[in-house]
């Protein structure tokens, strides 16, 4: 894309195709577009199996079929599903007016649930539906053409397997693929709800369906698929009624709540969803106010608690909640990539450390890092100062944003008084880089690199901290709230309000790290166990906005649209793409140390300044979705998706014209390198050779290699931003050959 001198390698990110929706939406001179609701989560979803493009409009989803290469989309959907909707009469949370305005959609995804793939959404009234996505595939194939109006669900029977109504306002959703779980976060109820609480808390509800055929506790996908919505009946799980989990040979439902949960809305949750969750099925879940929380499923408790909502000593004082949660992400540890040193690690040779992170080990605070990313924009493109074909140079440019906002704050005295080097405050999570809902990424000092603030908490007894770089996770239990803070009463209060003891010491925690966006801020933790985040990222995507934005928003203030609510996660590129509803996305790599420590660099901000200052970007539209999919032609194959357990077939089929047969035995080369071993071949047969040769059934079927492995390095992914004009902005991604596998 751009030409940018960076110390590592990035991932590749080129924009193939900018498609306007004013021009798309009209006839005859007339602009119609379809309808589209503000203020929810993501609207828009892609398959990974099929040319499938999702978009929610108001109370229905529009499903496109994109054309390759561009990402072109017609100006019909090719179906309109209409959902069934379990409770008609419900409510919504943002419009109670009745009608269909009640049940426009929060939030939908696409994944796996077992060997099959759903479209998952949620709606404002509560409602929460599911469909596979090859049904609505076969459903197009029945459509009379993309051109007529009767290309809808209820006319071509498509209708959801799961359908339910969770009585409050539903917005996080997410899909666990291997224990074939579905979850949906609501908002805080208004009454309490006879049987499930006698609180007002915010509930999380799992749908967990019968596993076929009845199996062990864990989890074994089925390969049939769940009863329609109609006949699916839910027995209700109480973890306190039971010491072991279920057989799951009946479809469960447990509700996440009570005095431990969220009591404010949650926005979003996250699944564990690797294949070391084996066991309790762990659940990550924020709300509005900041705090974060783990959850073991089948015990209905919280592990663990963040919180991330507010900081003593910040600018707003009066402000209780400052930093309002909006995602979650639980990540692998095996999608991070290896890095060498910390320009790979982190994008620089050099960072500040973290004031919120109190643990032994190091932690890194790299805002100043991603604010001198050549390709981020400070400035929105309607901004008139920002309009410079010939821009300053990289550190001039981050100076003189900085006397430019400052100049626009109405505190700078408290801003000083409270950033400044000379007299800093000696804790808070965000004191040196976090601000409030209203100021800007380019409000604070700029120090050089090599004069990192460096904040420790010491214990009297230093045995009592375990050193651990590799996560800094060390090995928590309720001794963690022993160690000694800092002598300071307000920071020792402030601490022991920032994250609460875990509540099991001794439970198998997944080797997963979290992801944590608030509505301006990144945060990274190595492990459920850890106690603090050692990643920060303050205002990774904010831009200076101009003084008047608020005269084009038809009523509805641009500037509160500034919240990280979308992430797409891409395991096998080994990246984790974070949206904010003002238009921008940040590309983020995964990265791990030699030593194991675990971290992210941001090698792109689209759309770039560059595409920026071209007009690419809607100039005052909202983002609505950020869909991320395989490319046509790289989708992924069914067989990748399913766990086969079926008896492998070596029998005798033809490959290219050729007549060829598996041998069910594969022959395995090693050096014998026990001494037990040497011991053992030298009295029964002499000198042992240079190899030894062992045969092993097959664990898995030879399969036939994608034709376009041949050529390309990965599987390249499209990264489709739709904007609430309709316009859409769409990208490839993919990893070239690293420098350590070059020849």
């Amino acid at each position: 894309m751009e030409n940018d001198r960076k110390p590592y390698e990035p991932v590749r990110v080129e924009m193939i195709g900018v498609e306007s929706g004013l021009e798309r939406f009209s006839k005859d001179g007339i602009i119609t577009l379809p309808p589209v609701s503000k203020w929810r989560n993501n609207l828009t979803a892609l398959s990974h199996y099929e040319n499938l493009f999702f978009i929610a409009s108001d109370d229905c989803i529009a499903v496109y079929q994109p054309d390759f290469p561009f990402q072109t989309l017609r100006r019909q959907p090719a179906l309109l599903i209409k959902p069934e909707l379990a409770n008609r009469n419900a409510l919504g949370y943002l419009s109670q007016r009745g009608g269909a305005q009640d049940h426009c959609i929060n939030h939908l995804v696409v994944g796996d649930l077992g060997s099959q793939e759903i479209l998952l959404f949620a709606t404002d009234s509560g409602n929460i539906e599911a469909y596979y996505t090859s049904a609505v595939l076969e459903a197009i194939k029945r459509a009379p053409g993309q051109y007529c109006e009767g290309s809808s669900s209820d006319v071509l029977g498509l209708r959801p397997f799961f359908s339910h109504w969770v009585r409050q306002s539903a917005w996080g959703i997410d899909i666990h693929k291997e224990a074939r779980m579905i979850a949906v976060s609501a908002n805080v109820s208004n009454a309490a709800q006879p049987g499930i609480s006698e609180d007002c808390s915010a509930a999380i509800t799992v749908f967990a369906f019968a596993l076929q055929p009845p199996s062990s506790p864990g989890f074994e996908p089925a390969d049939d698929e769940p009863d329609s919505a109609d006949n699916v009946e839910w027995t209700v799980w109480d973890p306190r009624c039971h010491s072991q989990q279920p057989k799951r040979t009946r479809n469960y439902k447990i509700v996440l709540a009570g005095w431990e949960g969220h009591g404010n809305n949650i926005p979003n949750i996250c699944f564990a969803n690797t294949s070391d969750d084996d066991g309790d099925i762990w659940l990550f879940s924020t709300d509005i106010t900041g705090e974060m929380k783990s959850w073991q499923v089948w015990k209905g408790s919280v592990f663990r608690g963040w919180n991330f909502g507010t900081a003593e000593g910040s600018v707003r004082r009066w402000m209780h909640h400052q930093y309002p949660g909006w995602n979650v992400a639980a990540l692998d540890v095996s999608c991070f990539r290896p890095a060498k040193n910390n320009d790979e690690f982190i994008g620089s040779s050099k960072a500040p450390v973290y004031f919120g992170y109190h643990d032994p080990g190091e932690s890194f605070n790299i805002s100043r890092i991603v604010d001198r990313n050549s390709e981020n924009s400070h400035f929105h493109p309607s901004n008139l100062e920002a309009d410079d074909e010939d821009p300053p140079s990289e550190v001039d440019e981050i100076h003189s944003t900085v006397d430019v906002d400052a100049s626009e704050h109405d505190e700078p005295d408290v801003m000083e008084d409270v950033q400044s080097p000379t007299n800093p405050t000696p804790f808070l999570p965000e004191t040196d880089w976090d601000l409030g809902p209203s100021d800007h990424s380019m409000n604070r000092d700029i120090e050089p690199f090599d004069r990192p603030v460096e904040y420790q908490v010491e214990s009297e007894d230093d045995s009592v901290l375990e050193s651990d770089s590799s996560s800094g996770d060390e090995d928590d239990s309720m001794e963690d709230e022993q160690q000694s803070p800092p002598p300071n009463s307000r920071i020792q209060k402030h601490i022991r309000r920032l994250v609460t003891p875990i509540q099991n010491p001794n439970a198998k925690t997944p080797e997963i790290a979290m992801i944590h966006c608030s509505d301006s801020h990144v945060r990274l933790l190595g492990s459920p166990k850890a106690r603090f985040p050692h990643i920060f990222c303050a205002s990774i995507l904010r831009q200076i906005m101009p003084q008047n934005i608020q005269t084009h928003m038809q009523g509805l203030e641009f500037a509160h649209m500034d919240r990280l609510n979308m992430l797409q996660k891409v395991p096998e590129l080994g990246l984790v793409l974070i949206a904010t509803q003002t238009g921008r996305v940040a590309v983020c790599a995964l990265t791990r140390r030699p030593d194991g420590l675990l971290g992210f660099r941001v090698d792109w901000v689209l759309p770039t300044k560059k595409q920026e200052r071209r007009g690419r970007r809607p100039e005052f539209c909202s983002l609505i979705g950020m869909a991320v999919a395989p490319i046509q032609g790289r989708w992924k194959s069914r067989a990748e998706a399913a766990d086969d357990d079926e008896p492998l077939n070596f029998e005798e089929q033809e490959i290219d014209g050729v007549s060829t047969s598996f041998d069910p035995n594969v022959v395995v080369l090693r050096h014998p390198a026990t001494p037990q071993e040497r011991h053992a071949w030298k009295s029964e047969k002499g000198e042992p050779p240079a190899v030894k040769m062992e045969h092993r059934p097959w664990t898995r079927a030879p399969s036939e290699v994608p034709s376009w492995q041949a050529t390309e390095t990965s599987r390249r992914y499209r990264v489709m931003l739709t904007y609430s004009d309709m316009s859409v902005l769409s990208y490839e991604v993919w990893r070239d050959v690293e420098k350590d596998e070059k020849a």
